[in-house]
Parts: C-alpha cells; structure tokens; sequence
C-alpha cells in the first residue's frame, strides 16, 4: 500500500529495554499499593478524610496503570528489536502512535499522583 505525497509518514521510536522494564515495575507496585488504599477507603471505619475527593482519583490512577501495561503488553508481545551501537543494548521500536498513546498515559499519571500528593496522600512504596 503506497502512502500519498501529502500525508506524513509516521514515525518510529525506540526505547530501551530497562526503560520499559520500570515502567512495567512501576505500574504493578502502584497498582499494589493503589488496591491497598482503596480497600482502606472503602472501609466504612476508615478515618481518611476526603475520600469523596481522592477515590475518583485513586480509580484514575488504576486506570492509567492498567492501560500502560495492557499498551506496553501489546508492543512487547511480539517485539520488535534494534540494536543500540552506543549503548550496545537491543531497543524496542515502537510506532509513533504507540509512544504518543504511551507518553500521554505517563502524562496523565504523573498529574493524577500530584494531584493525590495535594490531598497528602502518596502512593509511594516506604
């Protein structure tokens, strides 16, 4: 399929395969941690305060997470390599969509923790 003069040709990307690791890590320690807080919301004896506020974002968050990895999941399972010849590792590629749709999940992430953060209330492993 031939691609018209006028339309720009995508883009690829890469990015190492450390990078995707921790964000992989990432996502399951705060989904963990994320489960944890909302089963502590729920509680009725619970004596949080603002929990009308910091559940909605607390589901954003598990959101988010769960779309970053079903995302990375979908590029990972059947990857496609190039290797690095300053770094001599071997690097994902991913399409430009992929890592537009990537960048704007981690985007709306780091937002959403901030957000929590405002309400005093982290999500960060201690």
């Amino acid at each position: 399929m031939e691609v018209p003069e006028d339309e720009p040709q995508s883009q690829v990307y890469t990015l190492s395969q450390e990078y995707i690791t921790s964000i992989l890590e990432e996502c399951d320690a705060q989904i963990s941690v994320l489960s944890d807080l909302l089963k502590e919301l729920l509680d009725k004896e619970s004596s949080i305060h603002n929990k009308k506020t910091i559940i909605p974002i607390i589901s954003e968050l598990m959101w988010v997470n769960h779309s970053i990895l079903r995302n990375l999941n979908i590029e990972i399972d059947t990857p496609v390599f190039v290797h690095n010849e300053k770094t001599e590792e071997d690097e994902f590629v991913f399409t430009e969509k992929s890592i537009l749709d990537l960048q704007g999940l981690l985007i709306t992430r780091f937002m959403a923790v901030l957000e929590l953060n405002r309400f005093s209330c982290s999500i960060g492993l201690h």
